[in-house]
């Protein structure tokens, strides 16, 4: 009889900053090791899929594409002022960056997914620490 190792808990969605293309993010090899053990599911949302591929890295794009994406899909009034609620909370009144609106979609699809979010913390355009205050569940690696 095979015993199954997936654990009981939410998928892991990466931030574009994540790709580990050159494989030195000690925790992020972990992360992959246990994906490719079916342990764990990663899993890379279309906007981070889209900015890892913007910087035409071969080895960070052909990485990125490993991973399923899951779409942001907004569609509701809901969910229109649950993104915008979420760009409030990272990013206050600050004038966005196209970065920026990435992110916050990031955080939305990952929070409508309910998954966790890894990323690693950068400062905003504002001068704040992006994801410090970002809504539901997230892992950051510096």
């Amino acid at each position: 009889m095979m015993v199954l190792r997936k654990l009981w808990c939410p998928q892991f969605f990466l931030d574009a900053n994540r790709v580990n293309a050159r494989c030195k993010l000690s925790a992020m090899n972990q992360l992959e090791k246990w994906n490719a053990d079916d342990v764990i599911s990663l899993r890379f949302p279309e906007h981070a899929q889209s900015e890892a591929e913007s910087g035409r890295d071969a080895r960070r794009t052909q990485k990125a594409r490993r991973f399923l994406i899951p779409y942001a899909l907004i569609k509701t009034d809901k969910e229109r002022k649950q993104l915008s609620k979420i760009k409030r909370i990272i990013f206050g009144d600050a004038q966005l960056s196209k970065q920026d609106e990435n992110d916050a979609l990031i955080v939305f699809t990952a929070q409508k997914w309910a998954a966790i979010l890894v990323y690693r913390r950068r400062k905003t355009t504002s001068g704040s620490q992006a994801a410090s205050s970002w809504p539901g569940q997230c892992a950051s690696y510096e």
